[in-house]
């Protein structure tokens, strides 16, 4: 399904930055909210990869593209010698480490560094070796960022630079969701060539696994991670086969295959033979694009929780348990979902000893939120 029909309800300006992406913007409407649309490609993150000058774009609009752009790439020249140099630092400690994303995934994916942008370099380490990764990457100019991510890794700033680096000993908040028991990240490194250094980095087909799931934990909100995808479905050296085994592995295909269905229904990417082959697996990418397709109508949406909302909580938790299909990462799921937050805390103050009803208060207290927000919206 071309991407110009597949979300027909999305804002016009969205539908341009597609348009864009794809290569395939005509006429452009007159009336566009052009302080919007650059907003959207700010949010999506794609200054680097639109191409804007066939498009009859108010002049205006045209050069703050082309600054972007200019920006964005020098921001991805500064980061892959950063990464480059901290390759160094860790290999000449022998420390076993590798990179996440960024300039080594797009030097794999595209053959050049700096083509795909990033908001940060990710660097994986065991967790044994974290400590003295740290220590080093410390007394190499980096500093803890004033505000930190979830537990399973650590972010650190370079003052001189402005890089901002997060330190993984994992790949995900809650492991069961991507076990690296059964994802083996070190036993499958690839070395990329970045700024004239060798960089370890996930070979290219479990990274796109790894792209799919991390996409889908975010809700695909931004453009730019759905690129990477349409970007592998359009390169014949990539092992789809291997890709959806590796993914069956983990227990995250449905995940994968709603990347490459988003991928061609937004961005006119080829569905992969091997995927188009399994019918299951095909619906099941559909059911993703469809759940996605009810935030395309709110393409800057900032975090997981408004896409939530959104979405709506209860359709959410059922989307997020059939994208998984062990056992134990919907088991996991769900004890996320139903983990009490301030709000189930301030609605209802149970004393210690009594916690554990809060796995009542929960889902009592969204059922009625929903109800509210159901009713207001009816009576809209």
């Amino acid at each position: 399904m071309p991407a110009a029909d597949a979300f027909a309800g999305m804002p016009a300006e969205f539908r341009l930055l597609l348009a864009l992406l794809r290569g395939t913007a005509a006429a452009v409407p007159g009336d566009l909210d052009w302080g919007r649309f650059l907003r959207l490609v700010d949010h999506h993150r794609v200054a680097l990869r639109l191409e804007h000058d066939g498009a009859a774009l108010p002049p205006e609009v045209a050069a703050a593209l082309t600054r972007d752009r200019r920006d964005a790439a020098a921001r991805s020249l500064l980061q892959a010698a950063e990464l480059a140099r901290v390759a160094r630092l860790l290999d000449g400690a022998g420390l076993s480490w590798m990179a996440l994303k960024g300039p080594a995934f797009g030097r794999l994916l595209h053959g050049a560094a700096g083509r795909r942008g990033a908001r940060d370099l990710d660097i994986l380490v065991r967790p044994e070796g974290a400590p003295a990764a740290r220590a080093l990457l410390l007394s190499a100019g980096y500093a803890p960022a004033a505000h930190q991510p979830a537990g399973f890794h650590e972010g650190l700033v370079h003052a001189g630079a402005g890089i901002l680096l997060e330190l993984h000993t994992d790949l995900f908040d809650e492991p069961r969701l991507f076990p690296l028991s059964l994802f083996r990240p070190f036993e499958h490194a690839a070395t990329a060539e970045v700024a004239g250094t060798p960089v370890r980095t996930l070979a290219l087909e479990p990274a796109l696994v790894y792209a799919a799931v991390h996409g889908a934990k975010h809700f695909w909100r931004r453009l730019f991670w759905l690129l990477d995808i349409a970007d592998a479905a359009r390169a014949e050296r990539v092992d789809w086969p291997a890709v959806l085994a590796l993914a069956r592995r983990m227990g995250v295909e449905r995940q994968v295959a709603g990347a490459l269905v988003l991928a061609r229904r937004l961005l006119d990417a080829p569905l992969p033979a091997a995927l188009a082959a399994d019918s299951s697996l095909m619906r099941a990418g559909e059911r993703t694009a469809a759940f996605i397709g009810r935030l395309a109508d709110r393409p800057l949406l900032r975090d997981e929780e408004e896409a939530y909302y959104a979405a709506g909580r209860f359709r959410t938790l059922r989307w997020m348990l059939d994208i998984h299909t062990r056992a134990d990462a919907r088991r996991a799921v769900l004890a996320q979902v139903l983990a009490p937050s301030d709000k189930d805390r301030a609605a209802v103050a149970l004393p210690g000893w009594l916690a554990s009803g809060y796995l009542v208060v929960r889902p009592v207290r969204l059922l009625v939120e929903a109800l509210t927000r159901m009713g207001r919206h009816v009576r809209r």
